[in-house]
């Protein structure tokens, strides 16, 4: 028997309608690119790395582009007004599950330390560089190894500890995943 993870999502109506109607909902590109507009390409540097290692440890469906994203605590689900809280349970294999305050530290496109002193550590690096802050990395081509650094540091937002708060990924939404 495969066990299964409660977890909630934040979705629009639009969304809820296209599960209602069609039993599942995907990410496309696109939508990331309509909601993002001309900040879209910081996003999907962050969700295109994601998916890489995303797509390696959860068998992609042929549909699925972007993951779909998940929270353990509903209280950090809702961002919008115009989003609706849903409660699923998940299979175990169709999730991915990683450090919420890490992945925060990557659509920053920062360093992701083994602990904040680290971070801290690395920061100072950056500066005595010129460098403001990892995004400066990722927007000019003169700091290849420092946009290597923060880049190899991501992966640490999957060793989970009992203080994380846990974020986690799905490639869809199933109808038959909704308790409420």
């Amino acid at each position: 028997m495969n066990s299964k993870l409660v977890l909630y999502t934040a979705q629009t109506e639009i969304v809820i309608e296209s599960l209602e109607k069609t039993g599942e909902y995907f990410v496309k590109k696109e939508y990331i690119e309509k909601k993002y507009g001309q900040v879209a390409f910081i996003m999907l540097q962050a969700y295109d790395w994601f998916i890489s290692i995303f797509k390696e440890k959860v068998s992609k469906p042929e549909t699925g582009e972007y993951p779909v994203w998940l929270f353990s605590d509903p209280k950090y689900a809702k961002v919008s007004s115009l989003q609706k809280v849903i409660k699923l349970e998940i299979p175990k294999d169709e999730v991915i599950l990683f450090d919420n305050r890490g992945w925060e530290r990557i659509l920053a496109c920062s360093y992701v330390g083994i602990d904040r002193i680290d971070e801290d550590k690395f920061d100072n690096k950056m500066r005595l560089q010129g460098i403001d802050c990892g995004f400066t990395a990722f927007e000019k081509p003169f700091y290849p190894q420092i946009k290597s650094e923060i880049k190899n540091s991501w992966n640490r937002i999957f060793d989970i500890d009992k203080d994380n708060v846990l974020r986690g990924a799905t490639w869809m939404l199933k109808k038959e995943w909704i308790v409420e």
